[in-house]
């Protein structure tokens, strides 16, 4: 064999390695496991499962609300973060009914839980909270918007409130399906709702007047999550058998589906800047790129199921609310 011929065998060779050595090194990159002191912290003082997570303005702050359902009735418990030291002090704990749904509003300073009582309630943090109305029955979700100044409420008789939080009044009521709702989510702008339930349809709702906008039909379960993306141009859905659809909006067109989780989605969040998606399901969350449609990351340090999503508003960190009564603050910047 000529010099010539040797020299391009080891190049082919030498090719061929490097190729298959770059796609093992991104398949690892995308699978491991990160570690934890580099990745994430561990926020430990809850007694409860987490339920509900908010920063605060500044990002500085964390507020982790938990709850839990003994013999004796319930109890939610409401926590402060400080996110750089990682200390924490109690801001309340109140004995409770039966909790049917619970939401922080952004910014972390109020909060809106309802009861089995049928009760709908509005806790200014850290004062007391006071009931805001009573429903014909229980409520199954509870959605704020951006700005906090508007409180929607879904019951299990497919009825829709929204409240003006501020002046404590109703601002609008409507009857979206003849089946359950699971989940909320209002447009940036405010001025719309994404409704999903057990119909397996994503109904985008007109605020102002209670009218129909569009129907998002493409889900074969339960519509368990709506989240939006701060510019409104993109809607993520998730539903109980794990699929994760994006849509294009406000045309409503999907543009992409996600492969199939093993358990059904159970929180969404979105980065402030709208790249990134952050997915819950079991006891793993994954982060995705929206516009690609790719894995960014998969962060599975949690005991028990993942059930709740925060990015803090500068979006380097993600915190994740479990029921094995922790939150973790990851490292998310790009």
């Amino acid at each position: 064999m000529s010099s010539r011929k040797k020299r391009k065998n080891l190049a082919a060779v030498v090719i061929s390695f490097s190729l298959f050595t770059a796609l093992l090194s991104g398949f690892f990159c995308e699978t491991r496991r990160p570690h934890s002191e580099e990745w994430s912290k561990t926020l430990n003082g809850h007694r409860f499962p987490v339920k509900a997570l908010a920063f605060s303005s500044d990002g500085a702050t964390l507020i982790s609300a938990a709850y839990h359902l003994g013999d004796l009735g319930g109890r939610m418990e409401v926590i402060g973060w400080d996110v750089e030291t990682r200390s924490h002090q109690v801001i309340r704990i109140a004995d409770l009914g039966e909790l049917l749904s619970l939401a922080c509003a952004p910014g972390g300073q109020t909060l809106a839980y309802s009861l089995k009582d049928q009760t709908l309630w509005l806790w200014d943090l850290p004062c007391e909270s006071e009931e805001l109305c009573v429903h014909e029955s229980g409520l199954f979700d509870l959605a704020f918007s951006k700005d906090g100044c508007l409180l929607a409420a879904a019951d299990n008789q497919s009825n829709i409130v929204v409240w003006d939080v501020g002046a404590g009044r109703k601002k609008s009521s409507t009857k979206v399906s003849k089946l359950p709702i699971f989940t909320l989510a209002f447009a940036p702008d405010g001025l719309s709702l994404a409704v999903g339930g057990s119909d397996r349809l994503v109904r985008i709702w007109d605020v102002a007047t209670g009218k129909e906008r569009n129907v998002l039909k493409g889900h074969n379960s339960p519509v368990l999550a709506v989240r939006y993306t701060p510019d409104g141009r993109t809607l993520v859905s998730g539903d109980f058998n794990g699929y994760m659809k994006i849509w294009d909006m406000p045309v409503g067109i999907e543009r992409a589906e996600l492969p199939q989780y093993k358990e059904e989605i159970t929180a969404l969040s979105v980065s402030p800047d709208g790249r990134t998606l952050a997915v819950a399901s079991g006891t793993n969350v994954e982060l995705w790129d929206v516009a690609k449609a790719t894995r960014i990351a998969r962060l599975s340090e949690h005991e028990r199921k993942v059930s709740c999503l925060a990015f803090s508003p500068d979006g380097t960190l993600l915190a994740s609310g479990s029921y094995d009564k922790t939150v973790r603050l990851w490292k998310v910047a790009r």
